[in-house]
């Protein structure tokens, strides 16, 4: 049974490990777009306050679990959109736990609390353009492919963080967008 919960501060370094893990291994991925992450980079994108229970309406990181054992990873944030929505990121922690169904459901969860807990309407998730097993899950969890990535880009992230997040972690041509909306 899969279940989420939010991230303690003391699991960061786990977290981070997992996302090197299955960057590293992911078979679906050019050589190219996989680049050494430092663990002093993973302080700056995922800082103090993803891990904070009192500033979780700024984004989160939640830990995904299988029973009782920890899988992998989520993440969403909402600080740099438009107000109803989030964006999403999630990593397994080894390929054993891929494929199996374990993202989608926990993709699906994810969005349920935040409906509900975080009256969040509006949901973005932006995958490598090469990850064609996460984009395929994503749209199991009901995500459909964005037919102008500019617009959508535009629609979602607030004027001021266009410029600093548009183009994703992969460049803007590398980059899945991912919406999904009114739910």
């Amino acid at each position: 049974m899969i279940n989420i919960r939010h991230a303690r501060i003391d699991e960061r370094f786990k977290t981070f490990k997992w996302y090197c893990d299955i960057f590293e291994k992911n078979d679906n991925l050019d050589e190219s777009i996989i680049q050494k992450y430092t663990y002093e980079e993973y302080l700056e994108d995922f800082r103090d306050v993803y891990f904070d229970p009192l500033r979780q309406s700024y984004g989160s990181v939640m830990i995904i679990q299988n029973d009782d054992e920890e899988i992998g990873c989520m993440c969403y944030a909402c600080f740099h959109l438009h107000s109803n929505s989030a964006e999403l990121d999630i990593w397994l922690k080894d390929e054993a736990t891929c494929g199996m169904g374990f993202g989608t459901g926990a993709l699906k969860q994810l969005i349920k609390y935040l409906i509900k807990k975080k009256g969040i309407r509006f949901f973005l998730i932006r995958p490598s353009e090469q990850n064609i097993r996460a984009i395929s899950s994503y749209k199991k969890a009901g995500f459909l492919v964005a037919d102008d990535k500019k617009e959508a880009i535009s629609k979602y992230l607030k004027p001021q963080y266009i410029e600093e997040y548009g183009d994703g972690d992969y460049g803007f041509n590398d980059t899945a967008v991912m919406v999904l909306e009114n739910i």
